[in-house]
Protein backbone atom coordinates (compact mmCIF):
# COMPACT_ATOMS: atom_id res chain seq x y z
CA UNK A 1 0.00 0.00 0.00
CA UNK A 2 1.22 3.62 -1.07
CA UNK A 3 1.91 5.66 2.21
CA UNK A 4 -0.60 8.62 3.08
CA UNK A 5 1.97 11.19 2.00
CA UNK A 6 2.39 9.73 -1.42
CA UNK A 7 -1.90 9.24 -1.76
CA UNK A 8 -2.05 13.26 -0.98
CA UNK A 9 0.34 14.26 -3.02
CA UNK A 10 -1.59 12.32 -6.15
CA UNK A 11 -4.65 13.73 -4.79
CA UNK A 12 -3.18 17.41 -4.71
CA UNK A 13 -1.67 16.48 -8.09
CA UNK A 14 -5.00 14.82 -9.61
CA UNK A 15 -6.69 18.24 -8.54
CA UNK A 16 -4.09 20.61 -10.30
CA UNK A 17 -5.02 19.01 -13.67
CA UNK A 18 -8.72 18.40 -13.86
CA UNK A 19 -9.83 18.03 -17.36
CA UNK A 20 -12.70 19.56 -18.88
CA UNK A 21 -15.34 17.56 -17.90
CA UNK A 22 -14.69 17.48 -14.21
CA UNK A 23 -14.26 21.46 -14.30
CA UNK A 24 -17.63 21.80 -16.12
CA UNK A 25 -19.36 19.22 -13.79
CA UNK A 26 -18.05 21.36 -10.75
CA UNK A 27 -19.39 24.48 -12.45
CA UNK A 28 -22.74 23.03 -12.45
CA UNK A 29 -22.62 21.83 -8.75
CA UNK A 30 -21.22 25.37 -7.81
CA UNK A 31 -24.11 27.65 -10.40
CA UNK A 32 -26.74 25.51 -8.17
CA UNK A 33 -25.17 26.00 -5.05
CA UNK A 34 -25.36 30.06 -6.03
CA UNK A 35 -28.74 29.77 -6.68
CA UNK A 36 -29.59 28.19 -2.66
CA UNK A 37 -29.96 32.07 -0.74
CA UNK A 38 -32.65 32.98 -3.74
CA UNK A 39 -34.35 29.81 -3.12
CA UNK A 40 -34.09 30.33 0.31
CA UNK A 41 -35.74 33.68 0.41
CA UNK A 42 -38.84 32.02 -2.00
CA UNK A 43 -39.37 29.24 0.32
CA UNK A 44 -39.80 31.86 2.80
CA UNK A 45 -41.90 34.49 1.02
CA UNK A 46 -43.95 31.15 0.20
CA UNK A 47 -43.92 29.61 4.21
CA UNK A 48 -44.62 33.09 5.64
CA UNK A 49 -41.08 32.97 7.25
CA UNK A 50 -39.72 36.44 5.89
CA UNK A 51 -41.25 37.97 9.31
CA UNK A 52 -42.58 41.14 10.36
CA UNK A 53 -40.19 43.25 7.94
CA UNK A 54 -39.87 41.30 4.71
CA UNK A 55 -38.58 44.20 2.59
CA UNK A 56 -36.12 44.38 5.09
CA UNK A 57 -34.90 41.13 5.15
CA UNK A 58 -35.13 40.78 1.19
CA UNK A 59 -32.59 44.21 0.63
CA UNK A 60 -30.61 43.06 3.93
CA UNK A 61 -30.09 39.05 2.30
CA UNK A 62 -29.53 40.14 -1.04
CA UNK A 63 -27.00 42.48 0.20
CA UNK A 64 -24.88 39.98 2.03
CA UNK A 65 -25.06 37.87 -0.67
CA UNK A 66 -23.63 40.01 -3.34
CA UNK A 67 -20.23 40.66 -0.66
CA UNK A 68 -19.74 37.27 0.03
CA UNK A 69 -19.51 36.54 -4.06
CA UNK A 70 -17.78 39.49 -4.32
CA UNK A 71 -15.24 38.14 -1.22
CA UNK A 72 -15.21 34.87 -3.41
CA UNK A 73 -14.10 35.92 -6.39
CA UNK A 74 -11.61 38.29 -5.14
CA UNK A 75 -10.32 34.35 -3.58
CA UNK A 76 -10.39 33.02 -6.72
CA UNK A 77 -6.98 34.54 -8.03
CA UNK A 78 -5.38 34.31 -4.85
CA UNK A 79 -6.53 30.23 -4.31
CA UNK A 80 -4.95 29.79 -7.65
CA UNK A 81 -1.72 31.42 -6.72
CA UNK A 82 -1.77 29.46 -3.35
CA UNK A 83 -2.62 25.92 -5.13
CA UNK A 84 -1.47 26.25 -8.64
CA UNK A 85 -4.97 24.74 -9.58
CA UNK A 86 -5.34 26.94 -12.76
CA UNK A 87 -8.65 25.67 -14.01
CA UNK A 88 -10.09 27.72 -10.69
CA UNK A 89 -9.78 30.87 -12.88
CA UNK A 90 -12.89 28.82 -15.19
CA UNK A 91 -15.07 29.67 -12.14
CA UNK A 92 -14.74 33.04 -11.32
CA UNK A 93 -16.64 34.46 -14.08
CA UNK A 94 -19.65 32.52 -12.56
CA UNK A 95 -18.94 34.15 -9.30
CA UNK A 96 -18.55 37.43 -10.50
CA UNK A 97 -22.01 37.08 -12.33
CA UNK A 98 -23.81 35.96 -9.11
CA UNK A 99 -21.95 38.90 -7.14
CA UNK A 100 -24.16 41.37 -9.80
CA UNK A 101 -27.09 39.15 -9.91
CA UNK A 102 -27.25 39.89 -6.04
CA UNK A 103 -27.35 43.20 -6.59
CA UNK A 104 -29.52 43.61 -9.23
CA UNK A 105 -31.98 41.88 -6.99
CA UNK A 106 -30.70 44.09 -4.14
CA UNK A 107 -31.43 47.29 -6.17
CA UNK A 108 -34.71 46.25 -7.50
CA UNK A 109 -36.27 45.69 -3.96
CA UNK A 110 -35.23 48.60 -2.78
CA UNK A 111 -36.81 50.49 -5.99
CA UNK A 112 -39.69 48.29 -6.28
CA UNK A 113 -40.82 47.23 -2.73
CA UNK A 114 -39.35 50.08 -0.57
CA UNK A 115 -39.71 53.28 -3.04
CA UNK A 116 -42.87 52.00 -5.46
CA UNK A 117 -40.41 53.35 -8.82
CA UNK A 118 -40.75 56.39 -7.13
CA UNK A 119 -37.79 58.07 -9.29
CA UNK A 120 -38.10 61.66 -8.03
CA UNK A 121 -37.99 59.95 -4.19
CA UNK A 122 -35.06 57.64 -5.42
CA UNK A 123 -33.24 60.73 -7.01
CA UNK A 124 -34.18 62.51 -3.60
CA UNK A 125 -32.54 59.23 -1.72
CA UNK A 126 -29.48 59.14 -3.60
CA UNK A 127 -28.24 62.95 -3.73
CA UNK A 128 -28.92 63.09 0.41
CA UNK A 129 -28.17 60.11 2.21
CA UNK A 130 -24.91 58.58 1.64
CA UNK A 131 -25.73 55.03 2.36
CA UNK A 132 -27.63 55.32 -0.79
CA UNK A 133 -25.37 57.09 -3.05
CA UNK A 134 -22.61 54.93 -1.99
CA UNK A 135 -24.33 51.48 -2.73
CA UNK A 136 -26.24 53.65 -5.95
CA UNK A 137 -22.24 54.09 -7.23
CA UNK A 138 -21.28 50.70 -6.25
CA UNK A 139 -23.99 48.68 -8.67
CA UNK A 140 -23.07 51.32 -11.38
CA UNK A 141 -19.71 50.17 -11.21
CA UNK A 142 -20.83 46.41 -11.79
CA UNK A 143 -22.71 46.89 -14.54
CA UNK A 144 -19.56 47.61 -17.13
CA UNK A 145 -18.21 44.71 -15.38
CA UNK A 146 -20.92 42.25 -15.51
CA UNK A 147 -21.41 43.64 -19.74
CA UNK A 148 -18.10 42.77 -20.52
CA UNK A 149 -17.47 39.23 -19.14
CA UNK A 150 -17.92 37.50 -21.79
CA UNK A 151 -15.66 35.70 -23.89
CA UNK A 152 -16.32 38.16 -27.15
CA UNK A 153 -16.10 41.56 -24.89
CA UNK A 154 -12.51 40.11 -23.63
CA UNK A 155 -11.09 39.70 -27.33
CA UNK A 156 -12.60 42.96 -28.39
CA UNK A 157 -11.08 45.05 -25.59
CA UNK A 158 -7.86 43.39 -25.66
CA UNK A 159 -6.83 41.73 -22.14
CA UNK A 160 -5.04 44.53 -20.94
CA UNK A 161 -7.82 46.80 -21.46
CA UNK A 162 -10.11 44.38 -20.52
CA UNK A 163 -8.12 43.54 -17.12
CA UNK A 164 -7.57 47.26 -16.32
CA UNK A 165 -11.63 47.93 -16.42
CA UNK A 166 -12.39 44.82 -14.38
CA UNK A 167 -9.88 46.24 -11.56
CA UNK A 168 -13.12 48.50 -10.81
CA UNK A 169 -14.20 45.52 -9.11
CA UNK A 170 -11.84 46.70 -6.11
CA UNK A 171 -13.85 49.58 -6.18
CA UNK A 172 -16.93 47.91 -5.89
CA UNK A 173 -16.00 45.76 -3.19
CA UNK A 174 -14.38 48.73 -1.00
CA UNK A 175 -18.00 50.73 -1.69
CA UNK A 176 -20.11 47.57 -0.68
CA UNK A 177 -18.29 47.31 2.78
CA UNK A 178 -18.92 51.45 3.36
CA UNK A 179 -22.45 50.59 1.88
CA UNK A 180 -22.58 47.76 5.15
CA UNK A 181 -21.14 50.07 7.62
CA UNK A 182 -23.94 52.93 7.33
CA UNK A 183 -26.59 50.81 6.85
CA UNK A 184 -25.49 48.74 10.22
CA UNK A 185 -26.91 50.51 13.54
CA UNK A 186 -26.73 47.98 16.21
CA UNK A 187 -24.28 44.94 15.26
CA UNK A 188 -21.34 46.02 14.04
CA UNK A 189 -19.16 43.01 14.13
CA UNK A 190 -20.51 41.84 10.80
CA UNK A 191 -19.38 45.43 8.49
CA UNK A 192 -15.89 44.84 10.60
CA UNK A 193 -15.42 41.54 9.77
CA UNK A 194 -16.50 42.09 5.71
CA UNK A 195 -13.99 45.09 5.82
CA UNK A 196 -10.99 42.80 7.30
CA UNK A 197 -11.43 40.56 4.85
CA UNK A 198 -11.65 42.79 1.75
CA UNK A 199 -9.02 44.99 3.31
CA UNK A 200 -7.25 41.61 3.60
CA UNK A 201 -7.63 40.45 0.50
CA UNK A 202 -6.99 43.48 -1.64
CA UNK A 203 -3.76 43.72 0.22
CA UNK A 204 -2.61 40.35 -0.34
CA UNK A 205 -2.83 40.68 -4.19
CA UNK A 206 0.34 42.38 -3.98
CA UNK A 207 2.82 40.33 -5.91
CA UNK A 208 4.19 37.07 -3.74
CA UNK A 209 8.08 38.94 -4.14
CA UNK A 210 6.64 41.36 -1.62
CA UNK A 211 4.20 38.81 0.56
CA UNK A 212 6.00 40.17 3.69
CA UNK A 213 5.03 43.50 2.64
CA UNK A 214 1.58 41.98 2.27
CA UNK A 215 1.40 40.19 5.16
CA UNK A 216 2.39 43.12 7.46
CA UNK A 217 0.00 45.57 5.85
CA UNK A 218 -2.98 42.81 6.84
CA UNK A 219 -2.04 42.92 10.37
CA UNK A 220 -2.03 46.86 9.76
CA UNK A 221 -4.98 46.74 7.95
CA UNK A 222 -6.89 44.63 10.74
CA UNK A 223 -5.45 47.10 13.34
CA UNK A 224 -6.68 50.19 11.55
CA UNK A 225 -9.99 48.76 10.92
CA UNK A 226 -10.64 47.75 14.49
CA UNK A 227 -9.20 50.29 16.79
CA UNK A 228 -10.70 52.66 14.14
CA UNK A 229 -13.81 51.35 14.22
CA UNK A 230 -13.70 50.68 17.95
CA UNK A 231 -12.75 54.06 18.77
CA UNK A 232 -15.49 55.70 16.35
CA UNK A 233 -18.07 53.29 17.91
CA UNK A 234 -16.63 54.29 21.28
CA UNK A 235 -16.66 57.91 20.27
CA UNK A 236 -20.54 58.18 19.21
CA UNK A 237 -21.69 56.26 22.18
CA UNK A 238 -19.71 58.82 24.57
CA UNK A 239 -20.80 61.41 22.17
CA UNK A 240 -24.56 60.33 22.70
CA UNK A 241 -25.57 59.44 26.04
CA UNK A 242 -28.45 57.21 26.37
CA UNK A 243 -32.09 58.65 27.71
CA UNK A 244 -32.38 57.19 30.97
CA UNK A 245 -36.46 56.92 30.76
CA UNK A 246 -36.42 56.13 26.94
CA UNK A 247 -36.16 52.41 24.95
CA UNK A 248 -33.21 51.93 22.91
CA UNK A 249 -33.49 49.68 20.19
CA UNK A 250 -33.12 45.69 20.76
CA UNK A 251 -33.05 42.72 18.70
CA UNK A 252 -34.87 39.70 19.76
CA UNK A 253 -33.31 35.98 20.74
CA UNK A 254 -34.84 34.67 17.04
CA UNK A 255 -33.20 37.33 15.34
CA UNK A 256 -30.01 37.63 16.90
CA UNK A 257 -28.53 33.99 17.76
CA UNK A 258 -28.47 31.21 14.71
CA UNK A 259 -26.22 33.68 12.79
CA UNK A 260 -23.21 30.98 11.93
CA UNK A 261 -21.86 33.39 9.34
CA UNK A 262 -21.35 35.80 12.07
CA UNK A 263 -19.36 32.89 13.88
CA UNK A 264 -16.93 31.94 11.49
CA UNK A 265 -16.47 35.87 10.09
CA UNK A 266 -15.49 36.97 13.72
CA UNK A 267 -13.86 34.01 15.04
CA UNK A 268 -11.55 33.75 12.09
CA UNK A 269 -10.63 37.97 12.07
CA UNK A 270 -10.38 37.35 15.45
CA UNK A 271 -7.76 34.54 15.51
CA UNK A 272 -5.27 35.82 12.74
CA UNK A 273 -5.19 38.93 14.42
CA UNK A 274 -4.11 37.04 17.83
CA UNK A 275 -2.05 34.83 15.96
CA UNK A 276 -0.42 37.04 13.16
CA UNK A 277 0.82 39.29 16.21
CA UNK A 278 1.46 37.15 19.02
CA UNK A 279 3.43 35.01 17.08
CA UNK A 280 3.84 31.93 18.76
CA UNK A 281 7.14 29.79 18.13
CA UNK A 282 7.53 27.62 20.98
CA UNK A 283 5.56 24.83 22.60
CA UNK A 284 4.13 26.61 25.25
CA UNK A 285 3.51 29.42 23.35
CA UNK A 286 1.33 27.37 20.73
CA UNK A 287 -0.68 25.38 24.39
CA UNK A 288 -1.66 29.58 25.17
CA UNK A 289 -2.39 30.82 21.60
CA UNK A 290 -4.69 27.28 21.28
CA UNK A 291 -6.59 28.24 24.29
CA UNK A 292 -7.13 32.03 23.36
CA UNK A 293 -8.21 30.87 20.39
CA UNK A 294 -10.85 28.61 22.25
CA UNK A 295 -12.26 31.42 23.91
CA UNK A 296 -12.64 32.97 21.04
CA UNK A 297 -14.36 30.29 19.66
CA UNK A 298 -16.56 29.98 22.83
CA UNK A 299 -17.12 33.54 22.96
CA UNK A 300 -18.74 34.04 19.92
CA UNK A 301 -20.25 30.85 19.56
CA UNK A 302 -22.79 31.65 22.42
CA UNK A 303 -22.66 35.81 21.24
CA UNK A 304 -23.93 35.18 17.77
CA UNK A 305 -24.85 31.33 17.20
CA UNK A 306 -26.35 29.15 20.33
CA UNK A 307 -26.68 30.73 23.76
CA UNK A 308 -25.73 28.25 25.91
CA UNK A 309 -24.72 30.25 29.33
CA UNK A 310 -28.64 31.34 28.29
CA UNK A 311 -30.10 28.15 28.08
CA UNK A 312 -28.82 27.30 31.32
CA UNK A 313 -29.55 30.02 33.60
CA UNK A 314 -32.25 31.44 32.39
CA UNK A 315 -34.67 29.02 34.06
CA UNK A 316 -32.88 29.41 37.07
CA UNK A 317 -33.61 32.63 37.22
CA UNK A 318 -37.22 32.19 36.07
CA UNK A 319 -36.67 33.42 32.67
CA UNK A 320 -37.33 31.69 28.87
CA UNK A 321 -34.18 31.82 26.94
CA UNK A 322 -36.05 33.63 24.38
CA UNK A 323 -36.82 36.75 26.62
CA UNK A 324 -33.33 37.64 25.92
CA UNK A 325 -32.70 40.17 23.06
CA UNK A 326 -29.47 41.71 22.13
CA UNK A 327 -29.37 44.09 25.21
CA UNK A 328 -30.43 41.45 27.85
CA UNK A 329 -27.74 39.35 26.53
CA UNK A 330 -25.46 42.00 27.88
CA UNK A 331 -25.63 40.04 31.03
CA UNK A 332 -23.27 42.43 33.19
CA UNK A 333 -25.85 45.10 31.83
CA UNK A 334 -29.04 42.54 32.62
CA UNK A 335 -27.67 42.50 36.29
CA UNK A 336 -27.84 45.89 36.43
CA UNK A 337 -31.18 46.58 35.52
CA UNK A 338 -32.69 43.59 37.69
CA UNK A 339 -30.46 44.72 40.87
CA UNK A 340 -32.18 48.12 40.12
CA UNK A 341 -28.98 50.26 39.78
CA UNK A 342 -29.42 51.16 36.49
CA UNK A 343 -31.82 51.17 33.55
CA UNK A 344 -31.03 48.48 30.93
CA UNK A 345 -30.38 51.04 28.52
CA UNK A 346 -27.85 53.11 30.12
CA UNK A 347 -26.74 49.85 31.54
CA UNK A 348 -26.12 48.15 28.10
CA UNK A 349 -24.43 52.11 27.30
CA UNK A 350 -22.28 51.58 30.17
CA UNK A 351 -20.96 48.15 29.42
CA UNK A 352 -20.30 48.78 25.69
CA UNK A 353 -18.54 52.10 26.87
CA UNK A 354 -16.30 49.89 28.92
CA UNK A 355 -16.03 47.03 26.91
CA UNK A 356 -14.84 48.38 24.01
CA UNK A 357 -11.93 50.93 25.85
CA UNK A 358 -10.42 47.95 27.14
CA UNK A 359 -10.77 46.31 23.64
CA UNK A 360 -9.39 48.91 21.81
CA UNK A 361 -6.43 49.71 24.43
CA UNK A 362 -5.44 45.83 24.32
CA UNK A 363 -5.17 45.96 20.59
CA UNK A 364 -3.56 48.97 20.26
CA UNK A 365 -0.88 47.89 22.88
CA UNK A 366 -0.58 44.15 20.93
CA UNK A 367 0.29 46.12 17.74
CA UNK A 368 2.49 48.66 19.11
CA UNK A 369 4.80 46.24 21.24
CA UNK A 370 4.82 44.35 18.50
CA UNK A 371 5.82 47.50 15.59
CA UNK A 372 8.75 48.68 18.46
CA UNK A 373 10.10 44.87 18.96
CA UNK A 374 10.25 43.79 15.33
CA UNK A 375 11.52 47.53 14.12
CA UNK A 376 14.49 46.95 16.23
CA UNK A 377 17.36 45.06 15.01
CA UNK A 378 18.78 42.71 17.80
CA UNK A 379 19.40 43.61 21.77
CA UNK A 380 17.25 44.55 24.58
CA UNK A 381 14.35 47.05 23.59
CA UNK A 382 13.45 49.47 26.15
CA UNK A 383 12.45 52.19 23.94
CA UNK A 384 8.98 53.23 22.83
CA UNK A 385 6.55 51.83 24.85
CA UNK A 386 8.75 49.23 26.65
CA UNK A 387 10.06 52.46 28.26
CA UNK A 388 6.83 52.27 30.31
CA UNK A 389 5.97 48.32 30.04
CA UNK A 390 8.09 45.73 30.08
CA UNK A 391 5.08 43.24 28.37
CA UNK A 392 2.80 45.27 26.66
CA UNK A 393 1.41 42.42 24.45
CA UNK A 394 0.76 40.33 26.94
CA UNK A 395 -1.35 43.41 28.88
CA UNK A 396 -3.03 44.01 25.45
CA UNK A 397 -4.15 40.38 25.21
CA UNK A 398 -5.55 40.42 28.59
CA UNK A 399 -7.33 43.56 28.22
CA UNK A 400 -9.13 41.81 25.58
CA UNK A 401 -10.13 39.08 27.11
CA UNK A 402 -11.49 41.23 30.14
CA UNK A 403 -13.25 43.60 27.64
CA UNK A 404 -15.16 40.56 25.70
CA UNK A 405 -15.58 39.22 29.59
CA UNK A 406 -17.40 42.23 30.37
CA UNK A 407 -19.58 42.69 27.17
CA UNK A 408 -20.57 38.98 26.54
CA UNK A 409 -19.64 36.99 29.46
CA UNK A 410 -20.38 33.36 29.38
CA UNK A 411 -19.97 30.14 31.70
CA UNK A 412 -17.01 28.68 29.64
CA UNK A 413 -15.45 32.45 28.97
CA UNK A 414 -15.42 33.32 33.07
CA UNK A 415 -13.62 30.31 33.43
CA UNK A 416 -11.05 30.45 30.64
CA UNK A 417 -10.28 34.37 31.27
CA UNK A 418 -8.59 34.15 34.56
CA UNK A 419 -6.83 30.84 33.33
CA UNK A 420 -5.59 33.04 30.25
CA UNK A 421 -4.64 35.77 32.70
CA UNK A 422 -2.24 33.60 34.89
CA UNK A 423 -0.78 31.92 32.04
CA UNK A 424 0.39 35.31 30.33
CA UNK A 425 1.22 36.52 33.75
CA UNK A 426 3.51 33.24 34.29
CA UNK A 427 4.70 33.68 30.31
CA UNK A 428 6.14 37.35 31.39
CA UNK A 429 7.83 35.97 34.52
CA UNK A 430 9.09 33.37 32.55
CA UNK A 431 10.80 35.99 29.68
CA UNK A 432 12.17 38.10 32.60
CA UNK A 433 13.94 35.28 33.83
CA UNK A 434 15.34 34.44 30.59
CA UNK A 435 16.35 37.94 29.44
CA UNK A 436 17.80 38.35 32.63
CA UNK A 437 20.71 35.53 31.63
CA UNK A 438 20.90 36.73 28.24
CA UNK A 439 21.60 40.75 28.81
CA UNK A 440 22.49 40.31 32.62
CA UNK A 441 22.37 43.84 34.28
CA UNK A 442 21.35 45.31 31.45
CA UNK A 443 17.85 43.58 32.01
CA UNK A 444 18.04 43.74 35.74
CA UNK A 445 18.05 47.73 35.50
CA UNK A 446 15.35 48.24 33.27
CA UNK A 447 13.48 45.81 34.63
CA UNK A 448 13.66 48.01 38.30
CA UNK A 449 12.87 51.28 36.56
CA UNK A 450 9.72 49.56 34.33
CA UNK A 451 6.28 47.91 35.58
CA UNK A 452 5.32 44.77 34.18
CA UNK A 453 2.10 45.95 33.69
CA UNK A 454 0.83 48.77 35.31
CA UNK A 455 2.87 51.67 34.20
CA UNK A 456 1.28 54.17 36.96
CA UNK A 457 2.63 51.62 39.52
CA UNK A 458 6.24 50.38 40.79
CA UNK A 459 8.10 51.46 37.43
CA UNK A 460 6.89 55.33 37.97
CA UNK A 461 7.81 55.02 41.59
CA UNK A 462 11.45 54.19 40.73
CA UNK A 463 12.00 56.68 37.82
CA UNK A 464 10.37 59.14 40.16
CA UNK A 465 13.09 58.09 42.93
CA UNK A 466 15.56 58.12 40.45
CA UNK A 467 14.77 61.55 39.58
CA UNK A 468 15.10 62.83 42.96
CA UNK A 469 18.27 61.09 43.52
CA UNK A 470 19.95 62.52 40.79
CA UNK A 471 19.16 65.91 41.79
CA UNK A 472 20.24 65.56 44.97
CA UNK A 473 23.52 64.15 44.23
CA UNK A 474 24.18 66.93 41.62
CA UNK A 475 22.56 69.95 44.22
CA UNK A 476 25.46 68.22 46.95
CA UNK A 477 28.24 68.06 44.61
CA UNK A 478 30.76 71.27 45.01
CA UNK A 479 31.19 73.37 42.14
CA UNK A 480 34.54 72.97 40.33
CA UNK A 481 37.54 75.22 40.88
CA UNK A 482 37.99 77.94 38.61
CA UNK A 483 40.91 77.48 36.24
CA UNK A 484 44.14 79.54 37.00
CA UNK A 485 45.06 81.68 34.49
CA UNK A 486 48.41 80.95 32.29
CA UNK A 487 50.40 83.77 31.67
Amino acid sequence: MLPMELLAARSLASLATLDTPTVQSVKRVLFVLGLYPLASLVWLGFAGGLGADPVELIRRSTGTWTLDFLIITLSVTLLRRATGWRWLIRLRRMFGLYAFFYALIHVVAYFWLDQLFDLAAIWRDVLKRPLITVGFLSFVLMIPLAATSTDRMVRRLGGRRWQQLHRAVYLVAIAGVVHFWWLVKLDYSRPLAYSLIVGALLIARIPFRDRAVAWSGVRWAIVAVVVGGGLWLLLAMLLEPPDAGATSPNVPFQFWYGNWRAVLLATGVFTAFVLGFALPRRRHEWRNAGLYVAFLISLFTEMFGIPLTLYLLAPLLGYSPSAFGLNESHLVAFALDRLGLLPLNVAVHLVMVVSMALIVTGVGLLATGWATLYSSQSGLVTGSIYRHLRHPQYLGLILVVLGFNIQWPTLLTLVMGPALIVMYVWLARREDAELAVVFGAAFLDHKARTAAFIPWGKGARVREMNGRSTAQTEAAAPEPAPRENQG
